[in-house]
C-alpha cells in the first residue's frame, strides 16, 4: 500500500512540474538586428551669444565691437535623428535640424564705454543680428544604464551648418543714418557676404528615462561653439556660442 501511495505521489509531482513549464520563445536574427536602430525627435531651447576672434579688426577699430557692448538672445533648434547602435554603450547618430539665434550690438554702450559720450542718450541706437542654419549633426552617444528606467548619457557633437539667414537690423530711433548710409554700411540682409557653410562642435550631458522598453524621453544640457566666423570678408570676425537644454523622444525599433 505504501508503495502505491509513493508511486502516486511521484506521478502527481511530475504532472504538476510539466504544467508549470514555460513556453520558450525563439528570436530570429532579424529581430535582434532591428533593435540596433532608433529614431528620435528633439527640441533645444538655448541662449546664444557671440565671441570676437582675435585680430578681426584693426587695433584702432576694436572698441567698436567690445564684447561688453554685446548682449545675447534666446534661440532654439528642432530636428530629427537616426541612431545606429555600435555596442551596448555607444550609439552613432546623424540627423537634420533647423537652428536660430542672434545677439545685439549696443552702440550707445560702446560710446559710453570708450568715453565718446558721458551723458545718458535717449532712444535706440543698436543692431539686432539674426541668424539661422539648416544643419546636419553627428552625435556619438555614450550611455550607461543605471537601472530599468534611467540611463546616463554623454554625447560629443559635430555639426555641418548651412546658412539660411543672416540679417543686421538697425534700430536707429534718432535717424542718425539715412537709408542710403544703412545700405552702404551693411545693414539688412547680409547672407551673400556671409560664410555659407560652417562647422560647430559641442557636447551634451544628461540622461534618458524609459517610458517603455523601446520608447524613452531624453533630457540633456548642451553646449555648442561655432568654429569659423559668420562672415568671410565683411565686418568683425564673430562666431556663435550657444548653451541650454535639449528635450525629446527616442523610439528603438
Amino acid at each position: 500500500m505504501k508503495r502505491t501511495f509513493l508511486i502516486l505521489g511521484i506521478f502527481i509531482s511530475i504532472s504538476t512540474f510539466a504544467q508549470r513549464e514555460e513556453k520558450i520563445e525563439y528570436y530570429t536574427d532579424s529581430d535582434v538586428r532591428n533593435q540596433i536602430f532608433s529614431i528620435g525627435v528633439r527640441y533645444d531651447p538655448y541662449f546664444t551669444s557671440r565671441t570676437l576672434l582675435t585680430g578681426s579688426v584693426l587695433p584702432s577699430q576694436e572698441y567698436y565691437f567690445l564684447n561688453s557692448s554685446t548682449t545675447g538672445r534666446f534661440g532654439n533648434a528642432y530636428g530629427i535623428d537616426l541612431f545606429f547602435r555600435l555596442n551596448e554603450r555607444l550609439d552613432l547618430g546623424v540627423g537634420f535640424e533647423r537652428s536660430t539665434g542672434g545677439y545685439t550690438w549696443d552702440f550707445i554702450k560702446i560710446l559710453q564705454t570708450t568715453g565718446t559720450i558721458s551723458d545718458t542718450v535717449d532712444g535706440d541706437f543698436a543692431v539686432d543680428v539674426d541668424v539661422s542654419y539648416l544643419s546636419i549633426p553627428f552625435r556619438f552617444n555614450f550611455s550607461t544604464q543605471m537601472n530599468d528606467l534611467w540611463a546616463l548619457e554623454v554625447a560629443p557633437v559635430f555639426e555641418v551648418n548651412f546658412l539660411e539667414k543672416l540679417n543686421y537690423d538697425l534700430r536707429d530711433s534718432r535717424n542718425i543714418f539715412t537709408p542710403e548710409q544703412r545700405d552702404s554700411i551693411g545693414f539688412g540682409d547680409q547672407k551673400e557676404n556671409a560664410r555659407q557653410v560652417n562647422y560647430t562642435i559641442g557636447v551634451e550631458v544628461g540622461g534618458r528615462y524609459f517610458i517603455t522598453e523601446n520608447l524613452s524621453l531624453h533630457m540633456m544640457g548642451i553646449l555648442r561653439y561655432m568654429l569659423q566666423p559668420l562672415t568671410e570678408n565683411f565686418g568683425p570676425r564673430e562666431t556663435l556660442l550657444r548653451y541650454g537644454g535639449s528635450f525629446g523622444l527616442r523610439y528603438r525599433f
